[in-house]
């Protein structure tokens, strides 16, 4: 134990035995491709079933009112997939009259926040209380449909033509707003953005809050909508996006595969409640999972590649790791980044063998949950560390779809294929890395 002691020390090992304020999750929801409720969702993930298809553009259009020609026309975006939200209809959660106000980001994030304030089955909100209660939604892109369709409509019609709902449609805080004043919340909020690494970063963000006793419950998660032509055109001009693999779109999205060739474009949301201990026991709730540590790292190496070494991924993890009082051999789930994309695999494979231990991260079980919904961008880490408080709470971890032959450089860690694994463990990892150089982990606990 010595030589653990001196591997994975704490960087403050007075402040670490204080006594700390508890974090646990009591309600979770999420807007998916594969669902629209996290039990939908989940049941989808461990029967292996994929939300990814040919893009129709879905999102925007219901933003556009089909006011311009549809963009699949366009024969650069023939054959062009994605894992577009199906069946969702904002009336469930919005006045009619309102939707126009909201870009399909803010509905998804408004929807998965009343799934997970359901569940966790909170009291009113009062005058007495309203101000130990915090928001904090993050986003990679905000309200892009919404953006590119009054760009579009002021190129064709002029600036009078532009409604005044264009700019609270495309605030980044315009879904942490909608959600705030739905539910009367008047304590500490913000709206974080890290790329893809948004949606960890952000429950990191609440989980401090909550720690500092700064607040008492935190509605907090990640929410986007990016799956517009511009968006879509310009990932593909950087070579990060793909078209269909041997033209299924279901068997495109490969992480860790050795015929992996760029990410599937996604969207959604992932919205969690968390409460500190007290809150939890004085009003009889019941926690779903604890987050238990947190850690982020920048690597300060390059706008869009992440730094091939993996150096500063490991420390986010060991961060994490640090922040929970744990050590490596205490993992038991990893839920991984793993989009699909060449470089970050393998990036993430050996930041992971570093900061676990070659010998540990070779018995973790792992997948990836973007090879069933694709990349959900900044919502990605949201809806992924719901997933990854499901497999602790029914001990069962979904697989990664389309790892038929491992890449030579991301062997070397225990994928789970072909069909859901139990799991026993009462920790698990989920890690999460964005462009610019962002390194982000958490750590959840079973309870």
């Amino acid at each position: 134990m010595s030589c653990i002691k001196t591997i994975w020390p704490f960087k403050n090992e007075k402040e670490h035995k204080m006594e700390r304020i508890r974090v646990y999750a009591i309600g979770m929801g999420a807007v998916t491709p594969v669902g629209n409720s996290v039990p939908i969702m989940w049941n989808n993930l461990l029967n292996g079933a994929s939300g990814i298809g040919y893009n129709t553009f879905s999102s925007y259009r219901r933003v556009t009112q089909d006011e311009y020609d549809n963009p699949t026309e366009d024969l650069y975006f023939q054959n062009s997939i994605a894992a577009e939200v199906k069946d969702f209809d904002p009336e469930q959660w919005i006045d009619k009259k309102d939707i126009r106000r909201f870009d399909p980001f803010a509905q998804f994030a408004i929807a998965a926040a009343d799934e997970a304030v359901q569940q966790a089955g909170l009291l009113e909100i009062t005058n007495g209380n309203r101000n130990r209660w915090g928001v904090f939604i993050g986003s990679g892109n905000g309200g892009q449909a919404t953006n590119e369709y009054y760009h579009d409509l002021m190129r064709a019609k002029g600036a009078r033509s532009v409604s005044s709902f264009m700019v609270p449609g495309i605030m980044l805080n315009a879904a942490t707003a909608a959600v705030a004043r739905i539910y009367g919340c008047q304590g500490d909020s913000a709206t974080l953005t890290s790329a893809c690494a948004t949606g960890v970063d952000v429950l990191g963000l609440a989980l401090e809050r909550i720690r500092r006793g700064k607040v008492e419950v935190a509605i907090a998660g990640a929410s986007d909508a990016v799956i517009t032509p511009l968006t879509v055109a310009g990932f593909a001009n950087m070579k990060a996006l793909l078209k269909t693999y041997d033209g299924n779109p279901k068997e495109s999205s490969r992480p860790f595969d050795r015929d992996r060739k760029g990410f599937v474009m996604g969207e959604g949301a992932g919205i969690m409640v968390l409460a500190s201990e007290k809150f939890i026991e004085i009003h009889h709730l019941t926690p779903l999972a604890e987050i238990a540590g947190y850690g982020c790292a920048q690597d300060a190496y390059h706008l869009t590649a992440p730094d091939p070494d993996g150096t500063y991924a490991a420390k986010a993890i060991r961060n994490a790791l640090n922040d929970a009082g744990i050590i490596p051999d205490q993992i038991g789930y990893i839920n991984a980044h793993g989009t699909g994309t060449p470089l970050n695999d393998k990036m993430e494979t050996i930041a992971l063998k570093l900061a676990l231990g070659r010998s540990i991260a070779r018995d973790i079980p792992t997948s990836s949950t973007k090879s069933m919904i694709g990349h959900l961008i900044g919502a990605a880490g949201a809806v992924e560390t719901i997933i990854t408080a499901l497999t602790l709470i029914y001990g069962k971890a979904h697989p990664t779809l389309n790892l038929d032959n491992v890449g030579p450089e991301c062997a070397g860690l225990d994928h789970i294929i072909d069909r859901p694994r139990m799991i026993h463990t009462d920790y698990a990892l989920k890690d999460a890395f964005g462009f610019g150089g962002t390194n982000s982990a958490l750590i959840l606990k079973r309870v």
